[in-house]
């Protein structure tokens, strides 16, 4: 991921709510990810462009005590759902 990246849900991922969860399938590919209450926080705020750092500034202020630990999982599942296909990339304008 750059610095400068826009990123949102890829127009190929479906979500669907199973209790507490938020399960995500690629139709592309037949993949699917689960994400966690704190997961889907984060899936919402991808349903428009936006960019890494204004991402983890929203985060912050849904979870308060974040540690430098927590942004680089949130980076991970990024990475991870690019990788998938169920977030896409775009280098900003």
């Amino acid at each position: 991921m750059k610095p400068d990246s826009l990123l949102f849900q890829s127009s190929s991922a479906l979500p669907a709510e199973i209790e507490e969860n938020l399960i995500i399938l690629h139709t592309k590919s037949g993949l699917y990810i689960e994400l966690n209450p704190s997961g889907k926080v984060i899936w919402d705020l991808l349903r428009e462009p936006i960019g890494i750092q204004s991402l983890h500034e929203k985060i912050k202020l849904e979870y308060k005590n974040l540690s430098s630990e927590d942004l680089e999982e949130i980076n991970h599942f990024l990475k991870e759902g690019i990788e998938k296909g169920i977030i896409e990339e775009n280098e900003s304008i």
